[in-house]
């Protein structure tokens, strides 16, 4: 395969949803945790996705201008057993990226994440913060890459 492909579903995994698209006050909303295991079609053996790439999105807000933090933890198991913020290799603080909810304005960014040291199961989760009575529109796309065997392979 070459470096450069035009056929990203044979090296991604792309149709993920993160967190689903929904209207959220202040609290904290957890996507569903999210199996990181690629299973090759042609032998069906098995490794893990090493790398995730989250586009967080926020609605125009009404009311405030809340803050958005959407973050990703790493769990045990697909339930969220022992489930903890997931700080990647070689980084000093946990994977996030924060959003500031504007009244009239959507808002996306993107986040790529090391899962080389995560454990199988994996989740984004957002944190709304603001006083007062609002509601912002979120949600979280995620792609997974990296395998050392691609699934279209």
């Amino acid at each position: 395969m070459s470096f450069f492909t035009r056929d990203l579903d044979s090296i991604l995994r792309g149709d993920i949803v993160g967190i689903k698209p929904q209207l959220a006050p202040s609290g904290t909303i957890s996507g569903s945790y999210i199996d990181r295991l690629s299973k090759r079609a042609s032998d069906g053996s098995a490794e893990l996705y090493d790398s995730m790439f989250i586009t967080a999105m926020t609605g125009a807000t009404t009311g405030g201008a809340p803050g958005v933090v959407f973050s990703v933890n790493d769990a045990d198991d697909a339930s969220g057993t022992n489930a903890l913020a997931y700080t990647p290799p070689n980084a000093s603080a946990a994977a996030a990226v924060t959003l500031s909810g504007q009244t009239g304005s959507n808002s996306a960014k993107g986040l790529g994440v090391d899962l080389s040291g995560a454990r199988r199961y994996v989740n984004i989760q957002a944190v709304v913060t603001e006083s007062g009575s609002f509601t912002v529109g979120i949600a979280a796309g995620v792609a997974l890459g990296g395998a050392k065997q691609n699934p279209g392979a």
